[in-house]
């Protein structure tokens, strides 16, 4: 196989056998504001001694 494509299967190429999809829009990232009126995340559960590798 080489690194150049194959133009007679490039020309052969159908569009119309392709089919169509509708583009959906990704949710927009949060503003800065609604990143700081955010509720923190839960404080990590301490673990106990006994269950620690040590």
């Amino acid at each position: 196989m080489s690194d150049k494509p194959d133009m007679a299967e490039i020309e052969r190429f159908d569009k119309s056998k392709l089919k169509k999809t509708e583009t959906q829009k990704n949710s927009p990232l949060p503003s800065k504001e609604s990143k700081l009126k955010a509720p923190s995340p839960p404080s990590p559960i301490p673990i106990k001694p006994s269950l620690r590798k040590g």
